[in-house]
């Protein structure tokens, strides 16, 4: 195979225009890395000013207000208390497998606790949930879980689908 060589002056408009877009380039460079050191001085400016908010004396006479506030909120909507207390009981659960060993046995001796929790639980986990009057299990689909619940969900399917004959 013959290389192919360019007449003489195509290659220097060749070459020309290398460098022309080559100067583009370092134009272009420049410009965002001015725009990169702008936004890393306002973003520096920013956290001084919240760090300066958070070490005021007037920030930290407050924290009760709004530590009562946040409380009252929950208070107010007991469906928001029960999904943060549920989350925060799942992650407890998650971490320490006697305690979900144990709280299974609790819920086994007492079927009364176990049908209250399944009541109030239940609805605040599942997003869109419908009527809680009826079954859950019917409800309860893939797709209307969380999006950490899907990831959970997925990770203990995926076995039983490739077990599963196709």
């Amino acid at each position: 195979m013959k290389k192919q060589h360019a007449p003489e002056g195509s290659q220097e408009n060749l070459l020309e225009a290398a460098q022309c877009e080559r100067g583009q380039l370092k134009r272009e460079l420049f410009v965002a890395l001015r725009k990169v050191e702008q936004l890393q001085r306002e973003l520096a400016e920013q956290r001084a000013l919240i760090e300066q908010i958070h070490t005021s004396s007037s920030w930290r006479l407050t924290a009760p207000l709004r530590t009562a506030r946040t409380s009252a909120r929950y208070f107010t909507r007991p469906r928001q208390l029960l999904a943060v207390l549920a989350a925060r009981g799942a992650a407890m659960v998650t971490r320490y497998p006697r305690l979900r060993t144990s709280l299974i046995a609790a819920l086994v001796r007492f079927p009364g606790i176990r049908e209250k929790l399944r009541r109030l639980v239940m609805p605040s986990l599942v997003v869109g949930w419908s009527d809680p009057a009826t079954d859950y299990a019917e409800q309860m689909t893939a797709d209307k879980l969380p999006p950490s619940g899907r990831l959970i969900y997925d990770e203990l399917i995926a076995p039983l689908r490739e077990q599963s004959p196709s």
